[in-house]
Formats: C-alpha cells, sequence, structure tokens
C-alpha cells in the first residue's frame, strides 16, 4: 500500500511522465499518510493480537510455527489461569514492542 502511494506519488511530481500539454493531476503529499498510518497501525498491533490468539487458545491450536510453540511454552501459557495468560501476553507484547522505543526516545537515541 506505501509503495503504491508513493509510486502514483512520484509519477505525478516527475514531468517526464507526461506529455507537454497535459498538466499531472494535483495530489496532495498528505495522501501518502493515510497507507503508511494503516501499515503502521497493523504492524504495531498484529503482535498483540497473535500474542491473545495463543494465550486465550487450546494447545491444539495454539500455533503453526516453531516461534509461536515456543513463546507459548516458555513465556504466555506459564499459568493455567486464562486472566494470568492474557496479562502475561500483554506485558510481553508491551515489553518487546512498545517500551523499547520509548526507552529509547527517552535516552536520545535516534529511531
Amino acid at each position: 500500500m506505501v509503495v503504491l502511494a508513493v509510486a502514483v506519488i512520484y509519477t505525478v511530481r516527475t514531468p517526464d511522465f507526461w506529455d507537454p500539454e497535459t498538466t499531472p493531476p494535483e495530489v496532495h503529499p498528505l495522501i501518502l499518510l493515510i497507507p503508511f498510518i494503516f501499515c503502521l497501525v497493523y504492524l504495531t498491533f498484529y503482535p498483540l493480537i497473535d500474542f491473545l490468539f495463543i494465550a486465550l487458545s487450546k494447545e491444539s491450536d495454539e500455533g503453526l510455527t516453531p516461534f509461536h510453540k515456543f513463546l507459548s511454552s516458555k513465556i504466555i501459557n506459564k499459568s493455567k489461569n486464562k486472566i494470568l495468560k492474557i496479562l502475561i501476553a500483554i506485558v510481553f507484547y508491551l515489553s518487546v514492542f512498545i517500551f523499547p522505543p520509548i526507552i529509547l526516545s527517552i535516552l536520545g537515541l535516534p529511531l
């Protein structure tokens, strides 16, 4: 989606692609933000949904990859309590995907 938006804006902004008699359509550069935000939201929240699926699923439905099985057996499904499994999944998600960029920003390191 982002690549397509960049290609459209590049094509519109490059005069070599247009006849001299035709004027290219006016595309606002902020149009690029819509697919970028969509992809960013998807990439941000998909792991949380995946971890919650591991926490709420039965052992036979946990996942197809060895990575899912490792996360399930070693981290998320350590407890038999379903609420505790959900909390572990959320804390694991926050500690892997949310807190590191925040801590790096606080320390002043460029992202």
